[in-house]
């Protein structure tokens, strides 16, 4: 019979209402424990390949809906899951959140499951760790409820062979949703509130998907969503999809970014952050960014993305502790920002850091424009080959939709000639205008450009080249005669060209 017994519960479960209190426990957690130790007894299987569980038995430890008090860790075993019959809850004995709940080490990740359980006011309400190959732990309609920690996996070499899936789980005020060191973790329509520490809700080192959640934020110096580290070479993602950060009037950041790019590529993949199709609400209290650089990963991507309002370092930004000038311009090939289209704020604010222009491309520009955007437009003199000095011969103002960026400005500018006569650099005045601003001013010969005169004659033109910054608005281009009078008739060109960085055109059609 007791044979018989044991084997009815290792299919229909382990109550652990048949485990009452035994004098003089004032809580629950050495009844839970109990019933645990007799649930592990229950499973059979082999182990006969290193230290792979590849089949064997499971069993499962039923809690009723109602509250269970513990004091102490309680330890759990492979092959047991932890579910309830409606919602359970576990709660802290103590206010000050320094007892954890459960805790597993060696393989006791292996195919563990929690379903239905509430866990109130723990310092972790979940810990396990343990490298066994084709580990799978999934916690579906969990709720965290004021922990300082929920799902706890420890460090990289204890789960590096794991997939973790949080389906349908809810953060509540509790500081750290969860700390992934796994090889995947998926964190599947889940709702997360920030408690509103210094620190992130989500702690990632290892390779992580977000998707389909909602993360609503309560506002605190220093909070953000996901913390981004790579300590473990190579085994590092950030993938986030259709999901929600912030709004409804206040924001944070959603990545800090830790994690280095990797420059030999024969070894991994490098370190990689992808965003698609979300809202990234990043205004309240941080109105840095969207995602703050303390390093440099190898790719960034923005696909598809709205909701950036009002981010005063733009929807990128660099951490004044780190400087990309670092980056050897031999490494830049290894580092990319893909972004897309969609992907702008308002007008009045940066849209990214200025100094991450090396590394951005675009799969399409905010308008269309073909430069050079003066494209062999004639200057000429008046009727006679002659204008008085000063006399404007041509003023051109453009339009710009792309504003707040660095890039190159290149000038070509060429003066012909009639006869043998040609008409040297002096004869010719150039400033160019960002708004009321002058961003080069080529006077009589004497320029930002060292003195070069802006033409060649005889020759192939050259380009002049300068970097400069654009602020919204307008840019003018406006050619007059110079010191001197001109006295005779000819007729030049001049070319224009603004390229953002990433090869973005920033001017209106």
């Amino acid at each position: 019979m007791p044979a018989l017994l044991d084997t009815i519960k290792c299919s229909i479960g382990v109550q652990v209402e048949d485990y009452p209190r035994i004098a003089p426990e004032t809580d629950d957690t050495g009844r839970i424990q109990r019933a645990i130790n007799y649930a592990k007894n229950l499973k059979v299987g082999e182990n006969t390949i290193g230290n792979s569980l590849y089949y064997e038995t499971k069993t499962k430890l039923i809690f009723n809906a109602k509250i269970y008090t513990t004091s102490a860790a309680i330890t759990i075993y492979k092959g047991i899951d932890l579910v309830s019959e409606g919602q359970a809850i576990l709660k802290s004995a103590s206010s000050s959140r320094d007892v954890k709940c459960f805790v597993g080490n060696n393989t006791a990740g292996h195919r563990l499951e929690l379903r239905n359980l509430t866990f109130v006011g723990y310092s972790s309400a979940i810990e396990i760790s343990g490298d066994v190959d084709a580990s799978m732990t999934k916690l579906e309609d969990v709720v965290f409820h004021k922990c300082l920690i929920g799902l706890d996996t420890v460090s990289f070499t204890g789960n590096r062979s794991k997939i973790v899936h949080l389906l349908r789980c809810i953060s509540w005020k509790t500081d750290v949703f969860v700390k992934n060191y796994c090889d995947k973790m998926i964190i599947d329509s889940c709702w997360v509130t920030h408690s509103g520490w210094a620190g992130a809700a989500v702690y990632n080192d290892g390779n992580l998907v977000i998707r389909s959640s909602v993360f609503v934020p309560t506002i605190g110096a220093g909070a953000r969503w996901v913390d981004n580290y790579e300590n473990n070479a190579g085994q590092q993602g950030l993938f986030i999809e259709d999901s929600r950060f912030g709004a409804e009037g206040s924001g944070l950041p959603v990545v800090y970014n830790f994690a280095g790019y990797e420059s030999n590529m024969a070894k991994n993949q490098g370190n990689l952050i992808s965003v698609n199709n979300c809202q990234m609400a990043s205004a309240g209290g941080n109105t840095d960014s969207c995602i703050v650089l303390f390093n440099m990963p190898n790719r960034i991507s923005l696909t598809n993305c709205f909701g950036f309002f009002d981010l005063l370092k733009g929807i990128i930004s660099v951490d004044p502790s780190y400087d990309p000038a670092v980056i050897p311009k031999e490494h830049n090939k290894y580092i990319s920002i893909h972004i897309d289209h969609t992907i702008y704020q308002s007008e009045s604010y940066p849209q990214f850091d200025s100094r991450l222009s090396p590394f951005m491309t675009f799969t399409k520009p905010l308008q269309i424009k073909t430069t050079p955007v003066l494209e062999r437009t004639k200057i000429l003199t008046p009727a006679g080959g002659k204008a008085d000095a000063g006399q404007t011969l041509i003023v051109y103002k453009i339009g710009l939709n792309y504003p707040n960026s660095t890039g190159l400005l290149t000038v070509r500018f060429t003066v012909g000639k009639r006869g043998t006569e040609e008409i040297d650099r002096k004869q010719i005045d150039v400033v160019i205008k960002n708004n009321a601003t002058n961003v080069l001013n080529h006077v009589s010969g004497y320029s930002k450009l060292k003195e070069t005169p802006l033409y060649q004659y005889g020759t192939s033109p050259l380009d002049y080249k300068i970097s400069l910054e654009i602020v919204a608005g307008w840019l003018e281009v406006r050619v007059t005669s110079g010191a001197y009078n001109i006295d005779v008739a000819a007729a030049g060109e001049v070319n224009l060209t603004y390229v953002y960085a990433a090869g973005q055109s920033i001017f209106e059609n």
